[in-house]
């Protein structure tokens, strides 16, 4: 879940514009052995988000990308 923008530097991106959030509720299935999921209650997404590279994350040497330019997603 990412609810803001904001440099979180988790993963090869980061979310510059837009949010995208979901609430879940757990729900176990079985005990012994541990069996659960979540479901998912309610939905608030932005039509919209924009992402750059996390050049933090990224081996430019060996794979990363060459500019941290932003790329759009539409959902």
């Amino acid at each position: 879940m990412i609810d803001e923008p904001g440099p979180w530097g988790t993963g090869p991106f980061t979310l510059v514009q837009g949010a995208s959030s979901i609430t879940t509720r757990p729900a176990i299935m079985n005990v012994e052995p541990f069996r659960a999921s979540s479901i998912i209650e309610s939905e608030q997404r932005d039509p919209q988000v924009v992402l750059e590279a996390n050049l933090d994350h990224w081996n430019r040497a060996a794979r990363g990308p060459a500019s941290s330019a932003p790329c759009s997603a539409t959902t």
